[in-house]
């Protein structure tokens, strides 16, 4: 692996996904919709033990969404497919939603499913435990609007957790075969749970010809591969897909690779970590704002420091959702984070954000 040299147009060009670059349509994110309730602990959770917690909080939260939030604070156009519960969580997600400028009309009510649960566990070092109930997102689907609306869109991201449900695994088939037809890019986040048994993996691989940009971390890569060595996955993944693909290796930092072979790598912005939730929602949001905002769309090295800052912010913070960094926090990381070309990157990346001009609805 190596830095690209700058400036590398080869690169640029292999790393920009088909339908990259500024559209009129808005960024579709269809997935998971949950309520995130954080509990900081000082002590490993273990069974027949009590816990008393230090802290809680409550936010919305969920992949897709804290992507879609952070997609939106990086001034994109958003707009958020999924299903709550008809209940009080699922009137204050979509209420969160709102404040963060993110269009919900899509966002339906189940009147037999509750609102999906998330217990977020998070030890003293940071690296937190969900606990899921998946609720009304295991009946997410995509109505004719919805797919229309995919048709127009700038492009779609979406998260490997609709492998898990039926429903929604109809509706990311759906969905990937209209922005193929319309030529829409196509990005997937991919969980540890999208990968952890045989069918889904199999399900994941039927997806995989049709994503422009797949987001995973080694674990997931491979799991999905049936290679350990990252060298040998992306190989083998090769054999079903061209996608751009970018791995997220945590502290260690991550790595975007191209269909041509080329490859582009970043260490890890050093960061106290506090709390790991959302931060690879975070990373993903970074990227797809560097795609699709038109701003870094021939810059892959600033967009990948882009979205590597944006996860380091946010495992140095507590909590996810509406706790995601916001414009002010992330320009200063980029100017200060980095050093060498991912200085100078940063410094691009920072110079494309856009002024913070919508203030958020607390």
């Amino acid at each position: 692996m190596h830095h690209i040299s700058e400036p590398n147009r080869h690169l640029s060009q292999q790393a920009v996904p088909r339908g990259a670059g500024h559209r009129a349509g808005s960024l579709v994110v269809f997935g998971d919709i949950t309520v995130d309730l954080t509990l900081q602990v000082s002590a490993e959770p273990r069974p027949g033990a009590d816990l008393i917690a230090d802290s809680s909080g409550q936010t919305v939260g969920g992949s897709v969404t804290n992507t879609a939030i952070m997609a939106s604070r990086l001034g994109l156009p958003v707009t958020m497919v999924g299903r709550v519960g008809m209940d009080p969580a699922g009137r204050h997600a979509q209420a969160e939603l709102r404040a963060e400028h993110l269009d919900t009309q899509h966002v339906s009510e189940d009147a037999t499913l509750p609102t999906a649960t998330t217990v977020v566990v998070v030890p003293d070092h940071g690296e937190r435990l969900l606990i899921a109930h998946r609720g009304a997102n295991t009946a997410a689907g995509l109505t004719p609007d919805a797919l229309a609306l995919v048709r127009g869109a700038g492009a779609l991201h979406l998260s490997g957790y609709s492998a898990l449900s039926p429903t929604q695994t109809t509706a990311v088939a759906a969905a990937l075969a209209v922005a193929g037809d319309a030529g829409i890019r196509v990005s997937m986040d991919l969980p540890p749970a999208a990968v952890a048994a045989a069918a889904q993996v199999e399900t994941v691989h039927s997806w995989l010809p049709l994503i422009d940009l797949l987001i995973a971390g080694s674990a997931e890569l491979a799991a999905l591969s049936g290679i350990s060595d990252p060298a040998l996955a992306i190989a083998r993944l090769r054999e079903r897909t061209d996608a751009t693909i970018a791995v997220k290796r945590g502290s260690a930092g991550a790595t975007l690779h191209c269909a041509g072979g080329d490859q582009l790598c970043i260490p890890g912005m050093p960061v106290q970590v506090v709390d790991t939730t959302g931060s690879g929602d975070a990373f993903s949001a970074g990227l797809l704002y560097g795609l699709h905002s038109g701003a870094l769309t021939e810059d892959p090295h600033a967009a990948l420091v882009l979205a590597g800052t944006l996860g380091a912010l946010t495992a140095g913070r507590r909590g996810a959702g509406r706790a995601l960094p916001e414009l002010p926090s992330i320009a200063s990381a980029l100017r200060t984070g980095w050093s060498g070309q991912d200085g100078r990157a940063g410094a691009r990346a920072a110079a494309a954000l856009p002024a913070p001009t919508r203030p958020l609805l607390r």
